[in-house]
């Protein structure tokens, strides 16, 4: 009766021991994610910041080659 018990016990402790392991698993999964997650929104962060700076560069380029056209038209104009 006392072997039963042991070997019911061993059991029982190996099924705690895969259910912590299992659990563990769980959560550093659970951890890997968020630590994803947040990795992903600084990314964006940083890529949308990007995006943002090289729209208004472009924009700002594309202003110059405007003022530059204009000035050049009332410089024929003067000239003329």
């Amino acid at each position: 009766m006392v072997l039963v018990m042991v070997m019911i016990a061993k059991q029982v402790s190996r099924e705690i021991l895969k259910m912590n392991k299992q659990l563990t698993q769980k959560q550093n999964l659970r951890e890997n994610v968020k630590e994803l997650f947040n990795t992903l929104k600084e990314q964006n962060g940083l890529a949308w910041k990007e995006i943002v700076r090289n729209y208004k560069q472009q924009q700002e380029r594309e202003k110059n080659v405007n003022r530059q056209t204009h000035n050049k038209d009332n410089w024929i104009k003067i000239r003329s």
